[in-house]
């Protein structure tokens, strides 16, 4: 009888075990799936966090990545000719674009003949761009496409 019992109190206790660890993992799982999203003051918690609110958050830094990296290019370009250029087409085939960035869902457009202003934005909602100007540039994002004006 002795063996029957150590395997009883052995089953029961392993019985114990488990139960303690799937309700441990339950209470710590609860608390880890709450989203928290970075630089969100409590003041402006407008609801629960939704799961795609860090997708999107990362897609905009991949379009503000992007966008710098097609600005460095205009801006090389421009150091070079004096003017902005004619296309993004124009960028990449004179090797101051990335070959593996996608240009294709970005709009260029120079503001005047000269070549001294020109508009650069992702051609999606909310639109990212920039503004480029001899003087500067300028960050904008909307929910409509950025003008020129």
């Amino acid at each position: 009888m002795g063996s029957n019992g150590f395997i009883l109190i052995s089953i029961i206790a392993a019985t114990f075990f488990l139960v303690f660890l799937v309700a441990t993992m339950g209470f710590y799982l609860s608390r880890s799936t709450s989203l928290v999203t970075l630089n969100q003051d409590e003041s402006d918690n407008d609801g629960p966090v939704k799961i795609t609110d860090p997708i999107n958050m990362a897609n905009s830094v991949a379009i503000q990545a992007d966008l710098k990296s097609i600005q460095v290019g205009i801006e090389i370009y421009n150091s070079e000719f004096g003017k902005y250029p004619n296309s993004l087409q124009e960028l990449r085939s004179g090797g101051y674009l990335n070959e593996g960035l996608n240009i294709s869902s970005y709009n260029y457009q120079l503001c005047d003949s000269s070549g001294s202003k020109a508009l650069l934005y992702k051609n999606s909602t909310p639109y990212q761009g920039i503004v480029l100007d001899f003087d500067g540039s300028q960050s904008v994002s909307g929910d409509s496409p950025p003008t020129c004006g």
